[in-house]
Order: structure tokens, then C-alpha cells, then sequence
């Protein structure tokens, strides 16, 4: 058996002695290093599926006492999507020249502690782990030390303080009430709890703290500025939108399950969910920012998720389960070939980005098959989930709603297709709701193109291309192999069958038809909708919102109990 410690510290571990060797030589342990993990990291998911889920504690303690460790089936699915996926953005980094030992060492710290994060088994353990990211985030964010750069770390960093305050306050709450922080044991608690409701400050303190890192309205002002950050290499936006905002979603799933059956709150966190998807994909509708159209697009898909989870059917869960791991691998994708294509364009103003496919093949390709992975082309993973979510749905008004984000994820990326367009085009966009002209400097060659520019060792695109052409060739497999993928990952046989391959076919062309039409008929003509684009939340206004959404969950708890 694989101590389920040495996921989370042998990478670490290993990047820190490596960290005196050169550039060179710990560029390639690091590689191996992933390699080892994924192997790893795939023995204890089959060892888990087999045999159930595993606890172990560090330094032999039990009873509470020590820190746990668990691995069941939600953690081992978020671990091996973690392991694979940071393999998967060191290859594509592999040439680049910012790939120094003190980058790598913080990427190989933000994995260790994210995997710390999916297995721990205690409320302090996940809170310590979850301020460690931080740190490490903050870091990545600020590391090309520009101005822009210092400002989105440093609000990441308070931002982050400020919400895990609370969840650190919830944690007192909860030890207070039970004298443990074990979550098994506190299930066991607080099921022996004559009156848990009494644990309602707590329960809405955590969950609003989970809130602000799973970035649902109106707690995700922060995600633009550290995803889309202008001066972040691509790998780091990568793993924050792929990954790192899903630590959010697994924490509100745990604290879900501590609490089941004590707080009916599926309801509220549908229509936060609801909200947050529609705003999302709003407000990257008219940005021009490529990398902050594909931020607030996560924001929009978070919601998505969101929606899956609190819909109340077992087939809606499961539709988010896998649409965490498909939004994982599209969204990365996105991520990383939008930093190539701003690097060949010396720019980041979609307005002035045509002709990608005869510049960059390559990644033109890769893109549009992360683009059809995540408006649910038919065939693609994407589709799978959100039909999943959809058929949880399905009889109920709700279902409507679905169609209705989707759409508007259609639109955004109508919008982002544009890049394909021929060169001569590349006026075409001046005036409308997205580009509307006098607003924000457009982000130039010098801002934009991050520290991808003239960031590739000479000979050395190919392992980008590989990778990228590999990751947008999964989001296919993962489609055509989601029947046999949702039973080996969730236990949970999928209906698949011809007929609901030509239900999807129809129902996204209509969709991708009508989201055509709305974009260039009314949306790209609504010049107004650019005062979007420059509304900047303060500081104080987010952490008022905070407070605001902490008394309404508070509220609506009281009030339904």
C-alpha cells in the first residue's frame, strides 16, 4: 500500500532538494517526478475503487489526535485529475525560459499542497493547507513583479486573509461545540447533537469562506485579477482556473456532506449558482482581454457546476462530478494556447487577433477543440456533462435555465472564435458590446503577451505542441469514452446510446445557430454593455458583499429551519 503521504509530500520533497541542482537537471527531476506521481496517484485510485475508501494518520495518532488522511472516491478523482494535469503543464513548459528553480519549486508547492487539500481528513488541517496555497499563488501571480502584477497578488492575498478569517472563526465554532476536528468524528457528533441547529454561525461562516475560494456570486470579483493577470505566465492561469478554483467546490461538497440532513440549503446555492453563471458569461461577453474572456468564463462554468450539485438528483451530481475534470482539462487547454496565440499576435485585444490557423496550426487546432469541449459540441466531453446535469433536471422548470447558460457560453465563445477569422477582418468588431471603442487601453505586444514573449528556447515548440494537440484530443476521448470513464470514476453507469448522440447533435447546432444570431444581431451592437468592461469593485464594497452574502446564508438558514 502507497502512504497517502507521500502524494502530497514527495513532490515537494523532492523539489526542494533538487532546488540546488541546475536549471537543467531540475527542470528533468521534475519531470520524472510527475511521472512517478501519476503512476502513484493512479495505483491508490484503482487500490480505492477496488477496495473503498482509505484512512490513514500521520505519526501512528488516532482517536482525533493525529492528522488524517483520507482518500475515497470524490478525493482520489481530484487527486488524479490534479497529478495528471500538472504532468501534462510541465511538458508544455518544459522550453520555456521562465521555468527557473524558483518557479518550479512553487509550482511543485501549489501541487503538493492542493493534493494535501482533496486529503485531508480535519477541519484545521484543510485550513492550514488552504493559507499555504494562498502564499504559494500569491507568489506565481506577483512573479514577474510589474506593477499590475504586485496589485493582483496582493489583492488575491488579502482577499483570501480576509474570507479565511471566517472559516477559521467557523472551525472555533465547531471544536467549541464538539471538541473535535476530525470530519468522521464530527459526523458522528454532531448526528448524537440533540438541537444541531445550533450550529448554524458556524455552518454559514465556513460555507461563506468556501464560497469566496469556489468564486460564486458575489464572491468571485478576485478570480479575473489572479487568473487573467497580465504578466502571469499561462501555466500559472492554467492551474488556478483548471484546478485551484475546484478546491473551493470539493470544500463546499465536504461541508455538505458533514451537514447532511441538518440545513436544507440546495435551494439557496441553486439560485447563487443560477446567478453566477448568467453574470459570468455577461461580463465576458464584453471584455476584450482574451485571457479575462476565458476567467470570467470559469466564473460562469463554476455556476454551472454549482447548479449540478444543488439540483437535488443523483444524475446532476454526477454531471458536475465530471464536468470538474472536463472543465479541468478545456479550460487548461484554453489557458495555455491563448498565451501562444497572444505571444505569435503581440497582443491580447481579441479585436485585433485574426488569421491564429495559418500562424499556429498547431494550437489554432488544439483550440478549437477545447473551444467544442466546452460549448458541449456533440461527441466531446463537455456535451456528456451537461447533458448529465441537464437530464438531472429534466420535467422541471429549471431545465430551462440550463439551456439558457449554455447559451450564453456559446455566445462567449462565438465571440473568442473570431480569432479564426481571416486577417483583413480584424476591424470587424469596433463598436460593439465587446469592443467598444474609448473604453481601457487594449493590452499591448509589451503587456500582454506575459512572459511568453520571447520566452521559447529555440527548438524546443515542440513539446508545447504536443501537449496541447494530446490535451485537445482528450477532450474528444473523454466524450466517446464517458460510459465506461463515469463508471471507473464514480461507479455510475451512463446511458449512452445512438439517439442520444442525435439529440445532442440537434439541440447544440439550434443552440450554436441561435447563439450566432444573438451575438452579431444584438449583443455585439449593445455598445453600452462596455461600461462592464471598466467596473472595478473596491475593496471595500467586496469585503461589504462578503459580510452581505455571510448574513443571507445566515438568514436563510434560520429561516428554513
Amino acid at each position: 500500500m502507497i502512504p497517502l503521504h507521500l502524494l502530497v509530500l514527495l513532490p515537494v520533497f523532492l523539489a526542494t532538494v533538487g532546488y540546488f541542482t541546475p536549471r537543467a537537471v531540475y527542470k528533468h527531476l521534475m519531470i520524472v517526478t510527475q511521472i512517478v506521481h501519476a503512476a502513484m496517484s493512479t495505483a491508490v485510485f484503482i487500490q480505492v475503487r477496488s477496495g473503498g475508501a482509505i484512512r490513514q494518520y500521520m505519526g501512528g495518532w488516532r482517536g482525533g489526535i493525529g492528522i488524517a488522511l483520507v482518500a475515497d472516491a470524490l478525493a482520489m478523482n481530484l487527486v488524479l485529475l490534479s497529478s495528471w494535469l500538472f504532468l501534462l503543464l510541465f511538458l508544455f513548459n518544459y522550453g520555456k525560459q521562465y521555468m527557473d528553480n524558483i518557479f518550479q519549486f512553487l509550482f511543485i508547492m501549489l501541487q503538493g499542497v492542493t493534493i494535501g487539500i482533496f486529503l485531508a481528513g480535519d477541519l484545521f488541517h484543510i485550513y492550514v493547507l488552504v493559507e499555504l496555497g494562498m502564499l504559494a499563488i500569491s507568489i506565481l501571480i506577483m512573479y514577474k513583479r510589474d506593477k499590475q502584477a504586485l496589485y493582483d497578488g496582493l489583492l488575491y492575498v488579502v482577499l483570501n486573509l480576509f474570507g479565511m478569517t471566517f472559516f477559521l472563526l467557523g472551525v472555533g465554532f465547531m471544536y467549541r461545540s464538539l471538541g473535535v476536528l476530525d470530519l468522521t468524528l464530527m459526523s458522528q457528533r454532531i448526528g448524537r447533537l440533540s438541537d444541531p441547529t445550533g450550529l448554524s454561525l458556524p455552518y454559514a461562516l465556513l460555507l461563506t469562506a468556501i464560497g469566496l475560494k469556489a468564486a460564486i456570486l458575489p464572491l468571485f470579483s478576485w478570480l479575473p485579477s489572479a487568473h487573467g493577470a497580465l504578466s502571469a505566465p499561462s501555466a500559472v492561469s492554467a492551474v488556478l482556473s483548471g484546478l485551484q478554483v475546484k478546491v473551493g467546490v470539493f470544500l463546499f461538497l465536504r461541508i455538505q456532506q458533514l451537514f447532511s440532513g441538518i440545513f436544507q440549503t440546495e435551494g439557496f446555492f441553486f439560485v447563487v449558482a443560477l446567478l453566477t453563471a448568467i453574470v459570468g458569461f455577461t461580463i465576458a461577453l464584453v471584455h476584450r482581454d482574451i485571457k479575462l474572456i476565458l476567467a470570467f468564463s470559469t466564473v460562469s462554468q463554476i455556476g454551472l457546476i454549482m447548479m449540478g450539485l444543488n439540483a437535488g438528483s443523483d444524475l446532476a451530481y454526477y454531471g458536475s462530478l465530471f464536468h470538474i475534470t472536463n472543465h479541468a482539462l478545456f479550460k487548461a487547454l484554453l489557458f495555455v494556447t491563448a498565451g501562444v496565440i497572444a505571444h505569435h499576435a503581440g497582443t491580447r485585444d481579441i479585436t485585433r487577433i485574426r488569421g491564429v490557423a495559418p500562424r499556429a496550426p498547431v494550437f489554432a487546432l488544439a483550440t478549437l477543440l477545447a473551444i467544442l469541449g466546452i460549448t458541449g459540441g456533440p461527441f466531446f466531453n463537455g456535451s456528456v456533462s451537461k447533458y448529465l446535469i441537464q437530464s438531472g433536471l429534466a420535467g422541471r422548470p429549471e431545465e430551462a435555465l440550463l439551456y439558457l447558460v449554455n447559451l450564453g457560453t456559446i455566445m462567449v465563445f462565438v465571440k473568442y472564435a473570431q480569432i479564426f477569422l481571416p486577417q483583413r477582418l480584424a476591424a470587424a468588431d469596433a463598436g460593439g458590446a465587446g469592443n467598444a471603442t474609448g473604453a481601457s487601453p487594449s493590452p499591448t505586444a509589451e503587456s500582454a503577451t506575459e512572459s511568453d514573449k520571447t520566452a521559447l528556447i529555440p527548438g524546443r515548440e515542440f513539446a508545447m505542441k504536443s501537449v496541447a494537440l494530446l490535451m485537445g484530443v482528450l477532450c474528444l476521448a473523454l466524450g466517446l469514452l464517458a460510459a465506461p470513464l463515469m463508471e471507473l470514476l464514480f461507479g455510475h453507469r451512463l446511458p449512452v446510446s445512438g439517439a442520444f448522440y442525435l439529440d445532442k447533435t440537434l439541440i447544440f447546432l439550434a443552440t450554436l445557430v441561435t447563439g450566432i444570431a444573438l451575438y452579431y444581431g444584438v449583443v455585439h451592437r449593445l455598445s453600452f454593455l462596455a461600461v462592464l468592461r471598466e467596473f472595478r469593485l473596491t475593496f471595500n464594497t467586496i469585503c461589504l458583499l462578503f459580510t452581505g452574502f455571510f448574513a443571507l446564508l445566515l438568514g436563510y438558514i434560520y429561516l428554513m429551519t
